[in-house]
C-alpha cells in the first residue's frame, strides 16, 4: 500500500518501559509498522514495540484526527495482499499474531501477558469508531482462527497463579464477544472448546478485597474478568447458543459459589444481567431456567443478604435490595423457572374431583404419624419442592427483607406453607424476650394473614372435597403454635409477650372463620366431605389454640390502664364464642360482673381521646358474649351501676363519638330487645334506631339524666311484667283500628304503655318543673321519630292521646300535642335508620298525614356535585389495593376522569386503567376477574372518545357503579349487570345501560324491584351532567318513564325525592327546562302531582318556578301559544 508520507526511522533506546512510554511519540503510521515488526531475535524489542503501540491506544480517546489517521493508515496495511486480491481471508496483523505464537513456543511470558492485553485496548478503542468497523471484524475473525485459539486457550489453563496471563485472555474474548454488538458472539460461542476452556476454574480465581475501591477496579481479579466475560456472552447471544451456555452447570456453579465475596459492582452487574438476559427473556425455554435457578443457586444469592464488604457509592441499590428484587421476581412468577404450577391446598393426587377417593387414600397422601395437642407430624407432596428447599435457609426473624421474600413465596407457592413448618419444628417458639423471638412472630402472624386462596386453590371452583385438614391447619395456626408453648406465652412475666401472643390468636381466629366461610359456600350443595372437613378442622384448631379459661385468666389480670391489651384479649374471647361456640359454653364465663366493669369505666371522665374508644370497643365484645350468655340480667340494675345494663348500653351509644362506628353494639342491642319484646318486632334495628335518634333529637336536653333514669325505670317494669303490657297494647290497637292496618306500617313498641303508665307518677313525684318539661320533651320526640319510621299512625296518636288525659300539667298537655317534626340536621347526624322499601310513603286522608315524610325544596340536587379532583384521582388508587380501591371508590373517581373536558386527563385516565387492567390479571383477589371485565369493556367503549370528545357522563357513572357492584356479589344488580358485560364488548353510547332491563323487566328476586329502582335513579342522577346528557335522556324516553313511575300510588316517596332531584338538575343545564315542558309533558305532571297530593306544596312551587325562571319563553310561549304560562302562573300561585 502507497505511504503517503514518511518520516525518519525510530530507533529505541535500551531505556526502561516508562521511559519509552514518554520518549516515543508516534507521528507516522509507518513508526507502528517497524515497532510491531516481528523480530525472531530480538524479543526485548518486540516487548518494547507492543508497550509503546499500547501507550499509543490508552492516549487515543483524547486524540485528535490526526491520531485516527494514523491507525486507520497502520490497520489498512495490515490487511492481507491475498484477502485483497481473491478475497480470501488470511491472518490479518499477522507480526503480532506471530509475535504472540513465538511467545507461547518460548514461554516468553511477559509478550503472553502483553500481546492479548494490547489487543484487547485495540478492539475497545476500535469498537467506539464507526470508521473501523470492518478492521475491527477482521482482527475478531483472525482471533478465531484455530491457530489463535490455540493460544488463547493455552493461556486460560495456565497455571492459578499466572494471572498475568490469564486475565489479558479473558479481556480479550471480552472484547470479542461485545464488539458491535456481538456480531461474532455466536462464531466465538461455537469455538467453546476453546473459549470455555478453564472458565469454570478461572471463576474460582479470586483474591482479597481491599478498602480501596478504585484500585480494586483498575486491578480487578481473574475470577472478576471471568465473570465481565460471562456475561457479555449472555448480553450477545442468540437464545438458542445462550441456552447452551446456560446450560454449562460447572460454569454457573462456580459464578454462583462464594458470590458474597466479590464486589458489589460486579454483584450488581451479575443480578442485572440474569434479570433482563435469562429471567425475563421470553424466548429462552422455561427448562433451561429452571435448570439454572436451583435450590442451592437460590441459597447463594439469598446469602447477599448478609453481604458485608463496603459498598460502591454509585450503586442506585445496595446490594441486598438488588438481590431481594431478583429473588421475588424469579420465586413469584411460574414462567421465571422456579415457580411450578399450583394447586393452593391440593397435594399432587389429590387436586381433581375424585368422587371415589376415601379417607384411607387421603391418609396415604397426608401421613399424621401423632395427633396430639403438642405433636401432629405429617408428610405431604408438595409440587414446589425447590421452594421449600430454598424457604428453609432462609431466617425471617433477622432480616425484614428476608421475611418479605418467604411471605411472598408461601402466597405465590401455598403448598409450601405446610411442609416449611413442619421441618421447622427444631426451631422453637418458647418465649424469650430476644430480638429473634420478636421476629419469628411477627413472621408467624405476617404468615398467617395471608389471604385465603379462593376455591382452596383451585382455578375457577371447588372441588367436591376440601383440601386435607393438616396442611391447611398450618396456614391457620402454624404448628410452632402448639397449646403449651402459648400458654407459656400467656402467663409470661413480660406484657409485650402476652400481648404478642394475644396478637397471633386474633389472626388465626380471623383467619379460620374465613376458611370456614369458605368451606361452608364450597359445602352448600349438601357435600357430606366439606361438613366432615370443617369438624375435622376446628378439632385441629382446638388442640393448638388454648383453652378459654387461659384466656379469661390473662384478661381478669390485666389492668384497667393496658386498654389495649385489654380490648385485644375480650375480642378474643368473643372468637371463642363465635367461631367454637361449643367448646366456649362447655368452659363457660360468666361476663355479667366483666361487663359492668366495663360500663363503668367508659362512663369514667379520666378515659379519654383513643383510650375511651379503646374502652367502647372492648365493650363491644363483651356485649357479643353476653348475648349468648344466659347469666346476664339486662334489665337489673347492679350496686355497683345508676341504671341497668341495657340503658346504660343505650346511653353509651347516644354519647359515643360520631367517628366510631358501633354497629355491632346496635345490633346486639336490638336483638336484646326484641328476645325481650320491649321495642318493635322489626326485621333490623329500625325500632332501636328511631329510640337512639328520640335521644338525640334535641341538644338543648341533652338527653339528661333524668330522662335516663325514666327510660330505665319503663324498661325495668318492662321486662318484669311484659305480658300486661303488650295486652294494653293490644287494646290500644282495637281502639284504633277503624279498618285494617296499612300494610307498610308496624305496631309501636310496647315500651310505650310503660311510658303511658308511669308518667302520671313523673308529675307527681319529680322534683322539679325542669325534669318534667325534659321527660315530656323527650316523650314527644320518641313519638315523631315513630312517626317518621313508619309505625303506625293511629295507634301512635291513641297513645300520645292517652299521655295527654293523664297529665295534669298544662305546659305538658301543650309539649305532647306539640310533635315536632325531625330537623334536617338531626337527621344527618344520627345513624341510618333502616326501613322497608315502603316504609317512607305519604298517607292520604290520615288526620297525621303532615307527618309523612316529604320531599324537601333544600334536599332536591339543584346544583352539580363536584368531582374528585383530577390530580388527586388520577393518583389515588395506585397505592391501594385492587380491593381497596375498588370499595372505596379510587377506580370509580378514575373512571370519571375519561368524563373531563380536557383532552390530557382523558389520556392519562386511559393510560392508568390499561395499568389497572393488567394489575388485575395478576391480583389474587377474589372478584379481580369481574372488575377486570368492566374495565376492559370500559376501555373498548372509550377508545373512540380519548382524543375527540369526553365519555358520556351517564357511562362514566354507571362504569363507576359496576366496578362497586362487580366488588359485592350480593348487590340486588349483580345478575343483570353480569347479564349485560356478557352481550358485547362495546356499550351503546346513545343509551343509558340497563334502564329497560330494570324499569320493563321483572327483578332480580322477588323484594328487589324497589331496590334496583333506586341503584338506576342514582346512575341517572350521577350521569346528568350537560346538554349531550339530557338529549339522550330524552331521547330514550327516561323522563316520561320516571314521571309515570313517580305517579303510583305505591313509589316509596324516599324514591320520589331522587326522580324530582333528576328533573331538578335538569333545570340547571342549558335548556333543559325547555325540554322539560316541550318534549315531556312535565307541567302537566306537576299539575297531576298536586291534583293526588303527591308532592309537599312548597316543594311544588319551588320546582314549578324554577323550571318558570330557567325556561325559553319565546320557544315556549310560541310552542304552547301562550297557555303554558297561565298554567305555571296557576301552579305557582296556590
Amino acid at each position: 500500500m502507497k505511504e503517503k508520507r514518511a518520516g525518519p526511522p525510530i530507533e529505541l533506546e535500551k531505556a526502561s518501559v516508562k521511559r519509552q512510554k514518554l520518549e516515543v511519540k508516534i507521528q507516522y503510521a509507518h513508526q507502528l509498522r517497524e515497532l510491531l515488526t516481528f523480530r525472531q531475535d530480538a524479543p526485548q524489542a518486540q516487548k518494547e514495540g507492543i508497550q509503546v503501540f499500547r501507550a499509543f491506544l490508552q492516549g487515543f480517546s483524547a486524540g485528535s484526527q490526526e491520531d485516527l489517521t494514523i491507525l486507520k493508515e497502520y490497520l489498512d496495511s495490515q490487511i492481507p495482499k491475498a484477502a485483497v486480491d481473491d478475497d480470501k481471508f488470511a491472518t490479518y496483523l499477522s507480526d503480532i499474531m506471530e509475535a504472540w505464537s513465538f511467545a507461547s513456543q518460548s514461554n516468553n511470558e511477559s509478550l503472553l501477558s502483553a500481546i492479548p492485553a494490547v489487543l484487547a485496548i485495540l478492539l475497545r478503542t476500535i469498537s467506539t469508531k464507526i470508521d473501523l468497523r470492518e478492521q475491527g471484524l477482521r482482527l475478531c475473525k483472525t482471533l478465531l482462527l484455530p491457530q489463535q485459539l490455540k493460544l488463547l486457550s493455552k493461556s486460560l489453563s495456565s497455571n492459578k497463579v499466572k494471572e498475568h496471563i490469564i486475565s489479558p485472555c479473558l479481556k480479550l474474548l471480552t472484547e470479542i464477544v461485545s464488539f458491535d454488538g456481538g456480531a461474532v458472539a455466536k462464531h466465538v460461542h461455537s469455538k467453546h472448546e476453546f473459549t470455555l476452556n478453564g472458565l469454570a476454574r478461572n471463576l474460582g480465581l479470586r483474591k482479597a478485597i481491599t478498602q480501596d475501591l478504585v484500585n480494586d477496579r483498575k486491578r480487578p481479579s481473574v475470577r472478576t474478568n471471568a465473570i465481565r466475560f460471562l456475561l457479555a456472552s449472555l448480553n450477545c447471544l442468540e437464545p438458542n447458543a445462550k441456552a447452551d451456555l446456560l446450560d454449562r452447570r460447572d460454569i454457573f456453579s462456580a459464578l454462583f459459589k462464594d458470590i458474597e465475596q466479590d464486589p458489589s459492582d460486579v454483584i450488581s452487574s451479575v443480578l442485572n444481567t440474569l434479570t433482563s438476559k435469562v429471567v425475563l427473556d421470553e424466548k429462552l425455554n422455561r427448562k433451561v431456567k429452571c435448570q439454572l435457578f436451583k435450590d442451592w443457586t437460590l441459597g447463594r444469592i439469598a446469602s447477599l443478604y448478609g453481604y458485608s464488604l463496603q459498598q460502591d457509592p454509585e450503586l442506585l441499590k445496595p446490594v441486598q435490595v438488588q438481590a431481594h428484587e431478583f429473588l421475588m421476581l424469579v420465586c413469584g412468577d411460574p414462567s421465571h423457572g422456579v415457580l411450578n404450577s399450583q394447586t393452593g391446598w391440593y397435594p399432587p393426587g389429590l387436586d381433581r374431583d375424585q368422587p371415589d377417593l376415601e379417607r384411607e387414600n387421603i391418609d396415604d397422601l397426608v401421613w399424621i404419624v401423632d395427633n396430639t395437642a403438642d405433636s401432629i407430624q405429617y408428610k405431604t407432596p408438595i409440587r414446589n419442592l425447590k421452594l421449600s428447599s430454598f424457604a428453609q435457609t432462609l431466617r425471617p426473624w433477622a432480616s425484614n427483607l428476608q421475611r418479605e421474600l418467604l411471605l411472598h413465596i408461601f402466597t405465590a407457592a401455598p403448598d409450601v406453607v405446610a411442609n416449611y413448618f413442619v421441618k421447622k419444628r427444631g426451631f422453637t417458639f418458647d418465649p424469650k424476650l430476644t430480638c429473634t423471638w420478636i421476629g419469628y412472630s411477627a413472621f408467624l402472624y405476617s404468615s398467617i394473614r395471608i389471604p385465603v386462596l379462593p376455591f382452596c386453590g383451585r382455578a375457577a371452583s371447588y372441588a367436591r372435597r376440601p383440601p386435607p385438614e393438616a396442611i391447611v391447619i398450618e396456614s391457620v395456626l402454624p404448628s410452632a403454635l402448639t397449646q403449651k408453648v402459648i400458654a407459656q406465652c400467656l402467663s409470661h412475666s413480660s406484657a409485650l409477650i402476652r400481648f404478642i401472643a394475644i396478637r397471633l390468636l386474633l389472626v388465626a381466629f380471623e383467619k379460620l372463620e374465613k376458611v370456614l366461610e369458605s368451606f361452608e359456600l364450597a359445602g352448600s350443595g349438601d357435600l357430606k366431605a366439606w361438613t366432615e372437613g370443617t369438624s375435622s378442622l376446628i378439632h385441629l384448631f382446638s388442640l393448638r389454640c388454648p383453652k378459654l379459661k387461659d384466656i379469661v385468666r390473662v384478661f381478669r389480670s390485666t389492668s384497667e390502664e393496658e386498654v389495649l391489651q385489654r380490648e385485644a384479649t375480650a375480642r378474643l374471647i368473643s372468637f371463642y364464642y363465635r367461631v367454637m361456640p361449643q367448646l366456649a359454653l362447655e368452659e363457660g364465663f360468666d361476663v355479667s360482673l366483666d361487663l359492668v366493669a366495663c360500663l363503668n369505666r367508659s362512663k369514667k371522665s379520666s378515659v379519654t381521646g383513643n383510650s375511651h374508644k379503646l374502652v367502647l370497643l372492648e365493650l363491644e365484645h363483651l356485649l357479643r358474649i353476653a348475648r349468648g350468655s344466659s347469666t346476664i340480667r339486662w334489665f337489673h340494675k347492679p350496686d355497683t351501676l345508676a341504671l341497668s345494663p341495657f340503658t346504660t348500653v343505650l346511653k353509651v351509644l347516644v354519647e359515643a363519638p360520631s367517628d366510631l362506628h358501633l354497629e355491632l353494639t346496635e345490633n346486639i342491642l336490638s336483638s336484646v330487645a326484641r328476645q325481650t319484646y320491649i321495642l318493635a318486632q322489626s326485621d333490623d334495628s329500625s325500632s332501636l334506631t328511631v329510640l337512639l335518634r328520640s335521644l338525640r333529637a334535641e341538644r338543648t336536653i341533652a338527653a339528661s339524666d333524668v330522662v335516663y333514669q325514666f327510660l330505665d325505670n319503663c324498661a325495668t317494669r318492662f321486662a318484669q311484667k311484659p305480658v300486661k303490657y303488650l295486652d294494653d297494647l293490644a287494646d290500644i290497637q282495637a281502639q284504633s283500628a277503624r279498618g285494617s292496618r296499612e300494610g307498610n306500617k308496624h305496631s309501636p313498641s310496647p315500651l310505650f304503655m310503660t311510658l303511658v303508665e308511669q308518667w302520671p307518677f313523673v308529675e307527681k313525684s319529680a322534683t322539679s318543673q325542669h325534669e318534667v318539661f325534659s321527660i315530656a320533651q323527650w316523650i314527644t320526640h320518641y313519638i315523631a321519630e315513630s312517626w317518621h319510621a313508619g309505625e303506625d299512625n293511629a295507634e301512635l296518636s291513641a297513645i300520645r292521646q292517652a299521655i295527654v288525659r293523664s297529665s295534669l300539667n298544662k305546659r305538658c298537655q301543650q309539649i305532647f300535642s306539640e310533635v315536632p317534626s325531625v330537623s334536617r340536621q338531626v337527621a344527618l347526624e344520627a345513624r341510618p335508620l333502616k326501613t322497608d322499601e315502603q316504609s317512607g310513603d305519604m298517607i292520604a286522608g290520615n288526620e297525621n298525614a303532615e307527618l309523612a315524610p316529604q320531599p324537601q325544596v333544600s334536599s332536591l340536587a339543584y346544583d352539580i356535585p363536584p368531582r374528585v379532583e383530577p390530580s388527586v384521582a388520577l393518583l389515588r388508587w395506585a397505592d391501594k389495593e385492587v380491593e381497596d380501591a375498588a370499595t372505596q371508590g379510587h377506580i370509580g373517581a378514575l373512571i370519571l376522569c375519561l368524563c373531563s373536558d380536557e383532552a390530557i386527563v382523558r389520556r392519562q385516565a386511559f393510560m392508568n386503567l390499561g395499568e389497572l387492567s393488567k394489575r388485575l390479571e395478576k391480583s389474587i383477589h377474589l372478584e379481580s376477574e369481574p372488575i377486570a371485565l368492566v374495565i376492559e369493556e370500559l376501555l373498548y367503549t372509550a377508545r373512540s372518545f380519548i382524543k375527540g370528545r369526553p365519555l358520556p357522563s351517564y357511562l362514566g357513572s354507571f362504569a363507576a357503579q359496576a366496578v362497586l357492584i362487580q366488588s359485592n356479589p350480593r348487590h340486588r344488580i349483580y345478575p343483570k349487570l353480569n347479564k349485560f358485560l356478557q352481550a358485547g364488548p362495546k356499550w351503546d353510547e346513545d343509551k343509558v345501560p340497563l334502564v329497560r332491563k330494570i324499569l320493563l323487566s321483572p327483578p332480580s328476586e322477588d323484594d328487589t324491584y324497589y331496590e334496583e329502582i333506586e341503584w338506576l335513579l342514582g346512575v341517572i342522577l350521577d350521569g346528568l351532567l350537560n346538554t349531550d346528557d339530557l338529549n339522550v335522556y330524552r331521547r330514550s324516553n327516561i323522563f316520561e318513564s320516571l314521571m309515570s313511575l313517580y305517579t303510583s300510588p305505591f313509589f316509596p316517596s324516599r324514591l320520589g325525592e331522587k326522580i324530582l332531584s333528576i328533573v331538578a338538575r335538569s333545570t340547571v343545564i342549558v335548556g333543559g327546562s325547555t325540554t322539560l315542558v316541550t318534549r315531556a309533558g312535565c307541567i302537566g305532571w306537576l299539575q297531576i302531582l298536586q291534583g293526588v297530593q303527591k308532592l309537599n306544596p312548597a316543594t311544588l312551587q319551588s320546582l314549578g318556578q324554577r323550571i318558570s325562571d330557567t325556561w325559553e319563553n319565546d320557544r315556549v310561549d310560541a310552542w304552547s301559544d301562550g297557555t303554558m304560562s297561565a298554567m305555571i302562573g296557576r301552579l305557582v300561585s296556590l
